[in-house]
């Protein structure tokens, strides 16, 4: 009960206040003070107990987090360390291969179908020429007919196989003005043709019977050994120039290579 201007402190009593606060309990911290009861000590609202325990606790995560980033800066600031060692990665090289092949002087010029590749090797300028001359009679009262077709050319000029295949049989010149002189046989024997050489000057220096040779490959020189030469004033110099498939005779006069520096007769 209440009179005019007078209080009632049983009214008052907080000893069932849950927050343990009395009107004696000291204060702490920056909070609002109750207003001044009457032996002058300054009560502390709920409100305000709730504020002053909030701030602390907003304070203190204030703290810690400035700690951990301070600690993280701190980390940041320091030299970095690789986790591994660096290996080099090497450049990748790409080398490119030319292969170049090297074609035969002679062969220049395309064979048509059924051509024989020119035995000599002829430039212009070179005095060549083709006489049609096979089967022509031979020996005393035409005992034996010719079996080739005489290129008749400048001495030393190059002799080169007609054909891929094997020099069978090496002649070499006897010094009588008979035979075949210096020479090859050259055999195909894929095509089963042989070839044959005579009254050469020389044979192609390392070239042995039984060697394989390839188109366009040089064998030996023009010369007049052999039935053409053996003192005979007159400078016969040419190939006797055979063309035998499956080893029978037969006149290559029209199957010739035609160059365009080279007469046929």
């Amino acid at each position: 009960m209440f009179r005019r201007g007078v209080r009632d402190d049983t009214m008052c009593d907080h000893s069932d206040d849950p927050s343990g606060i009395g009107p004696d309990t000291p204060l702490e911290g920056p909070v609002a003070a109750r207003p001044v009861d009457g032996t002058g000590t300054a009560r502390l609202s709920r409100r305000g107990l709730l504020v002053a325990t909030a701030a602390g606790l907003g304070a203190y995560g204030l703290t810690r987090t400035a700690s951990a980033q301070g600690g993280v800066l701190g980390a940041l600031t320091a030299p970095g360390q690789a986790l591994e060692p660096a290996v080099r990665v090497q450049p990748t090289t790409t080398t490119t291969t030319t292969t170049t092949t090297t074609v035969p002087p002679t062969t220049t010029i395309p064979l048509a179908e059924g051509e024989i590749l020119f035995p000599i090797v002829a430039s212009e300028g070179d005095s060549v020429f083709v006489l049609d001359n096979f089967g022509d009679c031979r020996g005393s009262g035409c005992s034996r007919s010719h079996e080739a077709c005489d290129i008749m050319a400048d001495q030393g000029l190059p002799l080169q196989a007609v054909a891929n295949g094997v020099l069978t049989k090496k002649y070499v010149d006897s010094g009588l003005t008979y035979g075949a002189g210096h020479g090859w046989t050259l055999t195909d024997e894929t095509n089963d043709i042989v070839y044959k050489y005579f009254h050469m000057d020389s044979h192609e220096p390392g070239l042995e019977e039984g060697d394989e040779v390839e188109i366009g490959q040089i064998i030996g020189y023009v010369g007049e050994t052999g039935t053409s030469g053996a003192g005979n004033p007159s400078s016969n110099f040419h190939c006797h120039f055979e063309y035998r498939p499956g080893n029978v005779a037969q006149d290559p006069f029209h199957l010739l290579q035609r160059l365009p520096h080279v007469d046929f007769e």
